[in-house]
């Protein structure tokens, strides 16, 4: 076998791998999300991450900047509350803005004010 026909193998083999993770993955975080809907009977919006994917997503800008609306973490291993608030610390400097149909949110302000309340007050805005 050549070396186009073995890199072709292995690069198949290793997305069959990483497409396979991915199924389980959305498909334990489905089930999570349908559980506790169920549970507390309101609807929710659940994400699932391993710490490195957290790292990587805590970037003012990103899908998580939403945090700043408000979140809660079901489980922390390994810091996870501490990083989320350093990260609504540096978003909640910034001018980000989120523009939807409900209207338009400023997620440097709603950074200061989760703080605040995750904090218990000790926080005050820049």
């Amino acid at each position: 076998m050549g070396f186009y026909e073995e890199f072709a193998r292995r690069f198949h083999a290793e997305a069959a791998k990483d497409l396979e993770r991915a199924r389980r993955a959305l498909s334990e975080e489905y089930l999570l999300a349908k559980s506790l809907e169920r549970s507390i009977r309101r609807p929710l919006d659940i994400h699932v991450f391993g710490m490195k994917g957290l790292r990587e997503n805590l970037v003012p800008g990103s899908f998580l900047s939403g945090l700043a609306l408000g979140y809660k973490v079901l489980y922390d291993e390994g810091g996870v509350e501490e990083m989320i608030l350093s990260f609504l610390e540096k978003l909640s400097k910034t001018t980000y803005r989120l523009h939807n149909m409900y209207g338009s949110w400023s997620l440097g302000f709603h950074a200061s004010v989760t703080l605040k309340a995750k904090r218990g007050g000790k926080h005050r805005a820049a």
